[in-house]
């Protein structure tokens, strides 16, 4: 950390040092003139004068010597007490540096690293010992660290949102700011992770317009199931006339399918809208999805394959069964209709490590995947990337809806081409699946 010192005191310049000397030869100047016109006026005798000049001027010497070191040892202990502040001081910046949750960079004019503290080694290198990380860290540029959305210089006042880049790791998404000339020759850096914080507000932001949605769909589906009793009860009427033509009754029949489509769609709005009481328990994921195992094959139909991956002597699950296994038919339908025909689809039960206990069931699908701007939306209710007539847009948001009821979260990993994996990750119980 010496980097972080404020540096060396500095007792004499060249102008004190000049002011000393001058001091001392204007004293020298004084006594001299002083005592020989004394001695002068004092003295007749010339040997007596010689031998009292000669004493004077040893006198002299040693006034000048003894008042010489009295201004050295001044300026000593000056000197130190400076410097011992000084080190205090540093020891101090140190401690703060060192010890703060947030990651700080010291950084030089062309924001190259040149030294960072605990908090900063752990987020851009988290393995290995701590000197081998430092080794690694210092000496790289913020450039090959974090990707910002404008251009940043060091020696400039800034602050907003860049990407962490880690080795061996997900990007990350921090807040930074900048001030220059924390030191004569580094400017100070701090980073504070915000990815936790930044997903726990999108949640809550999603939670509360679902909440809204669930309302207005609920409105909705009353109305439109009205509608579409009146739009059956007068297809059906109509249908009952003689003398039809198969035309005519062709489109009869066709607006009564349509209707009945329509009642499904109020059924989906009714159950996105409805608080359904959930009953936690201890849940066996791999004895749940044994019993569902029949249930898939049905639903992914000759096309597509399932496979089932279930991790021995799994911990169980805090959840509900029913609940639970509405989420896993989503998410299957879902993975099936995102493949092509020949593609299997894997359900996979693991356990996690995440911010505590979990254990998670992952449906895994090779289909067309998606993008990060479709994947950050594929939540929100009526988002949907199906074709018109096809997907409703409130089976994905409907099994967010119900994984944040049961306390779990889910996570979602997708790429173009690469297909996705939806993990859904449910608090762990203490009961022993042996």
């Amino acid at each position: 950390m010496r980097n972080f010192y404020p540096g060396r005191f500095r007792p004499l310049d060249r102008k004190a040092i000049w002011r000393i000397v001058g001091l001392f030869v204007l004293f020298g100047v004084a006594w001299i003139l002083v005592t020989d016109r004394l001695l002068d006026a004092w003295v007749a005798e010339r040997q007596t004068l010689a031998r009292l000049q000669l004493v004077n001027g040893w006198l002299l010497v040693l006034v000048s010597g003894g008042l010489l070191r009295w201004v050295l040892r001044r300026e000593s202990e000056r000197t130190r007490s400076a410097q011992e502040t000084l080190d205090r001081l540093g020891r101090e910046r140190q401690a703060v540096f060192e010890s703060a949750l947030d990651a700080m960079l010291l950084v030089d004019d062309a924001a190259v690293i040149a030294d960072a503290n605990a908090a900063a080694l752990e987020i851009l290198d988290g393995s290995g010992e701590e000197r081998e990380r430092r080794d690694r860290v210092v000496g790289l540029s913020l450039a090959e660290c974090l990707t910002f959305d404008d251009p940043v210089s060091a020696d400039d006042h800034r602050h907003g949102d860049a990407v962490l880049r880690r080795p061996g790791s997900g990007p990350r998404l921090v807040e930074f700011s900048i001030t220059p000339a924390i030191t004569e020759e580094h400017h100070l850096v701090v980073l504070h992770d915000v990815t936790a914080e930044r997903r726990l507000e999108r949640e809550r932001r999603q939670a509360q317009t679902l909440d809204a949605i669930g309302r207005l769909a609920a409105g909705i589906a009353h109305d439109f199931n009205n509608l579409l009793t009146v739009i059956f009860g007068q297809a059906d009427f109509a249908m009952l006339g003689e003398n039809l033509s198969e035309g005519t009754r062709g489109a009869l029949m066709e607006i009564r399918r349509s209707a009945e489509r329509g009642v499904a769609l109020t059924r989906r709005m009714t159950a996105f809208a409805r608080d359904e009481r959930i009953e936690l328990q201890p849940v066996d994921l791999n004895r749940l999805i044994g019993d569902l195992e029949a249930t898939l094959r049905s639903l992914l139909g000759p096309d597509h394959e399932l496979r089932l991956e279930r991790e021995p002597k799994l911990a169980f699950a805090r959840a509900d069964p029913e609940q639970l296994e509405r989420v896993l038919l989503n998410l299957v339908t879902n993975a099936r209709d995102a493949s092509v025909p020949g593609q299997p689809v894997l359900v996979r039960t693991e356990e996690t490590v995440d911010h505590g206990r979990f254990v998670s069931v992952a449906v895994i699908d090779r289909g067309v995947g998606m993008d990060e701007a479709v994947r950050r939306r594929i939540f929100e209710p009526l988002f949907t990337t199906k074709d018109a007539g096809v997907g409703s847009g409130l089976g994905l948001a409907t099994v967010h809806k119900l994984v944040a009821g049961l306390g779990g979260r889910i996570q979602v990993e997708s790429a173009p081409g690469e297909g996705s994996t939806f993990r859904v990750l449910l608090p762990r119980v203490s009961v022993s699946t042996r």
